[in-house]
């Protein structure tokens, strides 16, 4: 792990290898334009300081879920509560309060759930640097990759490419220009996360190494469009180019993706402890039939998946491979595995996209390996099978023919198997 401060909880962003081209002297920047869906409206935040002019707000930030019907500043004046942010739609609080102590919080009655909001950095293992490929890479090329062979998409496109399928992707935002990614968005802007949804501008500077996380969220939301071409991503900015941040983002992104309405949510990500806020929005995803699909975990303890893949409401995935790329049913050594997990899905050694260059240029490409990729696998999986599927009687149906069709693992073990949208559309008769 990073050095970080005791008791500061850790958001990871599940992917451990790159391969990557270099490309000397790329001094590059991005600006970058976006709308809002129309039907779909902002959010409302309220940011505020209930304290008494000039006295000094102590102690750690908490993160609250408001009980309906109460009112937020009448709380927190009564409660002498400083108001750090308040997403109004979803009731979710964060706060400091410098008289009180957390047995004090949890006796106010206005509050359903109530915990400390820690903030985490990455784990050593994440380090997504940016390379720039020349040999003439094109679009084709990313459903035909050898480390994809065993999807079989060229067979599988033209039955199942997740067409009407919105899938939110939580993550460090996407590069909304890239070639791969640009016809496929779908952005909304929402202030209560704090920052931008889409790509944020950045520059790489020749002999600097960018941020750990740069360019994950455009990998991933890269890997989804590669198995789902049809379907549309829609970012969700919860974690800045660093790779850290709070339950509280995490949990107001959830509540975002619920709002606006989508079929399927996207996690490639880890927080280092339960956070009962984050169970409650994924019960509310739950409740509205949202299919959610998240990363087991790479190198975990004892190779147990992590929250939130541990929580049963959601699809778990871990990384498989394999040296014969036909079949890549293998488990890949770093993985969480286990009963806990629901699927298998490739995840080593994946090209993607990555932030960078422009339109009309050659794109930017890199390869990936860990369990966000084996999740941004799966999620394009059940895309493509709810997109091919959606006069099915319930949404259930298209999960249920990928648990029956998935494959047996070796080199260990997963609930299901490893899924196949292949074999599930029964193109392997």
């Amino acid at each position: 792990m990073l050095n970080h401060k005791v008791g500061k909880r850790h958001i990871h962003m599940n992917c451990t290898k790159i391969l990557y081209a270099i490309a000397v002297g790329v001094l590059f920047g991005l600006l970058v334009s976006s709308c809002d869906r129309e039907g779909v409206s902002e959010p409302t935040i309220q940011e505020t300081s209930l304290s008494p002019e000039g006295s000094p707000i102590g102690g750690p930030e908490y993160l609250a879920v408001l009980k309906p019907g109460k009112n937020v500043f009448e709380l927190a004046k009564d409660e002498d509560l400083h108001i750090i942010r308040y997403a109004e739609d979803s009731n979710i609080l964060l706060f400091t309060s410098a008289n009180k102590s957390r047995g004090d919080l949890e006796k106010i009655k206005g509050f359903s759930d109530l915990e400390l909001n820690e903030i985490a950095n990455l784990s050593d293992g994440v380090n997504l640097i940016v390379g720039f490929v020349e040999f003439g890479w094109d679009e084709t090329m990313y459903p035909t990759q050898t480390t994809l062979a065993c999807l079989g998409l060229d067979d599988v496109h033209p039955h199942a490419r997740g067409d009407g399928i919105r899938v939110a992707v939580i993550d460090t935002g996407v590069d909304p220009r890239h070639p791969h990614i640009a016809g496929q968005l779908e952005i909304i802007n929402d202030p209560t996360l704090g920052y931008p949804y889409e790509y944020d501008p950045d520059l790489v500077v020749p002999g600097e190494e960018p941020y750990p996380a740069f360019g994950h969220g455009t990998h991933v939301a890269g890997t989804i469009l590669t198995v789902a071409p049809g379907a549309t991503i829609v970012p969700f900015r919860a974690l800045p180019k660093q790779g850290t941040g709070t339950d509280f983002e995490v949990a107001v992104a959830l509540h975002s993706a619920l709002k606006a309405g989508v079929d399927v949510v996207n996690m490639s990500l880890r927080l280092q402890e339960d956070s009962d806020v984050v169970k409650a929005m994924i019960a509310r995803l739950e409740r509205a039939r949202v299919v959610m699909v998240t990363a087991a975990g790479n190198n975990t303890e004892d190779r147990e998946p992590v929250f939130p893949a541990s929580d049963q409401r959601t699809i778990a995935v871990a990384a498989t491979s394999s040296e014969d790329n036909a079949i890549c049913n293998e488990i890949a050594d770093f993985s969480a595995l286990g009963i806990r997990v629901d699927f298998g899905a490739v995840g080593v050694e994946v090209m993607s996209s990555v932030p960078g260059g422009k339109l009309n240029t050659p794109p930017w490409v890199k390869s990936a390996t860990g369990t966000s990729v084996a999740c941004a696998i799966a999620t394009g999986s059940i895309c493509a099978a709810m997109g091919d599927l959606l006069d099915a009687k319930i949404p259930g149906d298209e999960i249920e023919m990928l648990r029956r069709t998935a494959l047996r693992v070796t080199n260990g073990s997963v609930l299901e198997g490893r899924i196949s949208v292949y074999h599930a559309l029964g193109l392997d008769e």
